[in-house]
């Protein structure tokens, strides 16, 4: 099952593991992130086992690609996603969109395949319902004293079931109502969210998704490592590295990718290199030099491979200037082609 990091993802990731530990036979689960995958992955003989996945790698993700191995997938709200990820790995926003893309990367493996079932948190049903769909869709053989066993503790009594909600309630750490989300995360960390995770979730139901933003305030200052990058950055001095990060995942395929900076008349002239990396190599690299002071927009093309990798920007300038600001607006993704 692929969980990601999320309220959802725990209690299903919990749901799969008893239920493997009452089947019978009982079914092995293991751990296959990223660095984790077996490496028989993909095996038809020996013992049943179950792989509890949140950071899929290139092996697991052509592994669902295959279709011919029964996955169980979830979906969960892209907000609550980060906010419980900050709660539970007790880190700040930044880090927990990084370890939300990384759980998303593999996303475009899951549309239309048939192999495949999502368990959403937009669910309307009871928490039975899914208890049932995840034990037949596995192919988990259980008693019907364990099954009973596995609907109380997960659903609640057979005969008046938990709503799924309810059921996350009451079994996950950092449960946070959705219509209380607001209590919780800033108006700022919700929008980030949006901007940066919510077309990658998007993209485990249709691989048309929605344009990728990364604002400026995901990104870090050359100047202040570790330090969220100010708004407007201060370029006098030597040439160096102006902004860097934000070590987010990105879905694969050709994108346009659109930047939006601008620069102060001091500026003018100075020579500018923009370098995307994926896995320590470049994949993109734009050269400007503003010609005034202002706001600019451009466009470049981008392909991108490698999901599982994280992506690194370098913004800086290649002379040293005596004066001169500049500010990075937003870099989006609209993707050409998957």
């Amino acid at each position: 099952m692929i969980s990601g990091s999320s309220v959802l993802g725990q209690w299903v990731s919990d749901l799969v593991r008893e239920a493997c530990v009452r089947a019978t036979p009982p079914v092995d689960v293991e751990i296959a992130d990223r660095d984790q995958a077996p490496a028989d992955l993909g095996r038809v003989e020996g013992a049943r086992r179950t792989l509890i996945v949140t950071h899929p790698g290139r092996r697991i993700a052509d592994a669902v690609a295959g279709a011919t191995i029964p996955v169980v997938a979830v979906l969960d709200d892209p907000v609550d996603s980060v906010r419980f990820t900050k709660a539970a790995a007790g880190t700040d926003v930044l880090n927990a969109l990084r370890l939300s893309t990384s759980c998303a990367a593999a996303n475009h493996v899951l549309p239309n395949n048939s192999a495949v079932t999502l368990v959403h948190r937009a669910f309307q049903g009871s928490a039975l319902e899914i208890v049932a769909l995840v034990v037949e869709h596995l192919r988990l053989d259980l008693e019907p004293i364990n099954l009973q066993a596995l609907i109380e503790a997960f659903a609640g009594p057979i005969d008046a079931p938990w709503s799924l909600e309810t059921a996350l309630e009451r079994r996950v750490p950092h449960y946070v109502r959705l219509d209380h989300l607001a209590d919780t995360i800033t108006a700022d960390e919700a929008m980030l969210a949006r901007q940066v995770l919510s077309p990658m979730v998007l993209g485990a139901i249709s691989h048309d998704i929605g344009i990728i933003t990364w604002p400026s305030k995901v990104f870090l200052s050359g100047d202040k490592p570790n330090e969220v990058a100010p708004a407007v950055a201060d370029v006098t001095g030597a040439a160096r590295i102006i902004y860097y990060g934000p070590y987010f995942h990105l879905p694969p395929g050709t994108w346009q990718v659109r930047l939006i900076l601008a620069f102060s008349m001091e500026a003018r002239g100075t020579p500018f290199r923009l370098t995307f990396y994926c896995d320590n190599k470049a994949i993109a690299k734009v050269l400007l030099r503003p010609s005034d002071g202002g706001a600019f927009e451009g466009t470049f093309t981008m392909q991108h491979h490698d999901p599982e990798h994280n992506i690194e920007v370098h913004f800086m300038n290649d002379e040293g200037t005596i004066e001169g600001h500049m500010a990075l607006g937003q870099v989006t993704f609209s993707r050409i082609a998957g």
